[in-house]
């Protein structure tokens, strides 16, 4: 149980990190997501 409520923790600092980001890094970071998530090859994404 406590990895469990670890790992919550550990996500929501990730999502607070995220939102204090700049947008177009926010931008970058959903665009290689997406292109991890559909195996394409990295840097197809417009900057």
């Amino acid at each position: 149980m406590n990895d469990i409520q670890s790992a919550g923790k550990l996500l929501e600092e990730l999502r607070e990190a995220y939102r204090r980001l700049p947008q177009h890094i926010k931008e970058h970071v959903a665009c290689l997501l997406r292109d991890s998530i559909l195996k394409k090859q990295p840097g197809k994404c417009a900057s």
